[in-house]
């Protein structure tokens, strides 16, 4: 039995597949919604895409690449990288310095966030750029860790474009705690595994 070649064979991407190095990117918001946390506080969920560089349209292929691959394509969601989740206050209930860094960056990029009202009509952050860092963190998934490229800080477009910027550092998962309860009361307990 033999299996005849597609004719769409030679148009299907294989390998090349590269993680996002940690580094600055002007993004694109694609979509910007309020929404609460797990804790009830209201935050800004933000959904983006590469626009320029090497990089350019990199959540979206991701995006497309999953969809392809699964039995279900409506249930695939926009990758966790390529979102953000900024809160609107802080613990003492005052601005959070990365809602004011959001703001601030879309403003230094030439964009009208605030209306004459001083509302941010949320609808309308659609299409604008931005300039995002990410940085690497180490993360833990069915006692597997692996690293992973998220979203840091904002900056502005010129900003990214210039290089006039900080790479923060990987982020490491915290040491795991030692189980002391696995440590016998007394060498007598383990006399006998003691080759002395």
């Amino acid at each position: 039995m033999a299996y005849k070649k597609r004719k769409d064979y030679n148009d299907v991407k294989v390998g090349g597949f590269q993680i996002l190095p940690a580094d600055g990117y002007v993004c694109k918001i694609l979509k910007a919604e309020q929404t609460r946390s797990a804790k009830g506080r209201d935050m800004l969920k933000v959904a983006f895409d590469i626009t320029e560089g090497e990089y350019a349209g990199y959540f979206r292929e991701l995006f497309n690449g999953w969809k392809d691959r699964s039995d279900d394509p409506a249930t695939v969601k926009w990758p966790f990288s390529g979102t953000k989740w900024i809160l609107f206050e802080n613990n003492d209930g005052k601005t959070s310095r990365d809602f004011k860094s959001f703001c601030t960056s879309l403003e230094d990029s030439g964009n009208v966030v605030w209306n004459e009202d001083d509302e941010l009509l949320i609808g309308n952050l659609k299409d604008m750029e931005v300039g995002i860092i990410f940085r690497r963190e180490e993360h833990e998934y069915n006692n597997t860790t692996s690293w992973r490229t998220v979203p840091f800080g904002f900056r502005s477009v010129e900003a990214i474009q210039s290089g006039d910027f900080k790479i923060p550092e990987d982020k490491p998962l915290p040491p795991k705690q030692f189980n002391f309860g696995d440590i016998p009361d007394s060498f007598e307990a383990v006399e006998d595994d003691i080759p002395f």
